[in-house]
């Protein structure tokens, strides 16, 4: 990887609109809160099951409700390391929620969230409709070809939605962002290239 692509998502949250305000930090309640909030806007659309205690990933989040605000999460070296996609997309939204502000990590959260329900419409649409989510494809599978879905993502699930109302650059950006945390991670193998 070239030195400019790196020293791009190092300073990846330094841009204003990306930034941390000091007045308004993200918290840890804010998971579930921003999760509670998409089911609501799109539960007829992705998420097509009527109560969000059904989802793996909802009952993840909810486990930070009991951890104190001034203990962030970290990653440990003898933790073991996630081996699903919705646990890895957990540790994605953990490593870097609190160098954010609210706005943007809303946006960061609607992405992975529709990211999440695209991975699982497109490679085990019976489970997801009608919807089983703890028998989810990212509920039981790596994230090695996580990057070769990101063009389906763009042109079958969001375009035709509107993007849901997601900014189309901005949302190329965290396309690359989280492509390039889960190679740097050793998550996946395959690096995303823009063509």
């Amino acid at each position: 990887m070239n030195e400019t692509s790196e020293k791009k998502f190092r300073i990846y949250f330094e841009k204003e609109t990306r930034k941390p305000s000091e007045e308004a930090p993200v918290t840890f309640d804010m998971f579930t809160v921003v999760f509670l909030d998409l089911f609501k806007n799109y539960k007829n659309d992705i998420f097509l099951y009527e109560n969000p205690e059904e989802d793996p990933f909802y009952q993840n989040l909810k486990k930070l409700e009991n951890i104190p605000q001034e203990t962030q999460p970290t990653v440990e070296d003898n933790k073991p390391k996630p081996n699903n996609i919705d646990d890895i997309f957990f540790e994605y939204l953990k490593e870097f929620y609190n160098q954010m502000n609210p706005d943007y990590f809303h946006f960061m959260f609607k992405f992975v969230i529709m990211f999440r329900q695209c991975i699982n419409k497109l490679k085990n649409p019976s489970t997801f409709n009608p919807p089983e989510p703890k028998n989810y494809y990212t509920q039981h599978n790596n994230a090695e070809g996580v990057p070769d879905l990101c063009n389906d993502f763009v042109t079958e699930f969001m375009e035709p939605q509107d993007y849901f109302g997601m900014e189309t650059m901005e949302l190329i950006e965290i396309i690359q962002h989280l492509c390039h945390w889960l190679f740097i991670k050793n998550f996946t193998t395959s690096r995303l290239t823009l063509v």
